[in-house]
């Protein structure tokens, strides 16, 4: 696990519910956590709230908060690795959230 990976892991006392693959970016139930190359882990109840641009470039899928009159361009998802490219107005990011679980 990288840094980053261990202090998110620290602040959770759950186990995470599925692991992200660092190169394909698919979802993985954690008895496949072994098979993955660097993988990330995804919690239940992920700590939420928009992160400056200041603080932290995203470098999975994100949406994106752009100060903008026009909803569309003012919240929008933005694909792994493009931040840069295709959010340059932006002021904020958050991690997409988990799916809801019935």
């Amino acid at each position: 696990m990288s840094d980053l990976t261990s202090e998110v892991a620290k602040k959770h006392t759950q186990k995470p519910y599925g692991y992200l693959d660092g190169l394909r970016g698919m979802l993985y139930e954690p008895r496949h956590m072994d098979r993955l190359n660097n993988p990330k882990p995804l919690y239940e109840n992920p700590v939420a709230g928009w992160i400056s641009v200041l603080d932290e470039i995203p470098m999975e899928r994100c949406i994106a908060f752009t100060p903008n009159e026009d909803p569309v361009i003012r919240h929008r998802f933005v694909p792994a690795g493009m931040f840069k490219r295709v959010a340059t107005d932006a002021t904020h990011w958050m991690p997409i959230p988990a799916d809801p679980i019935d």
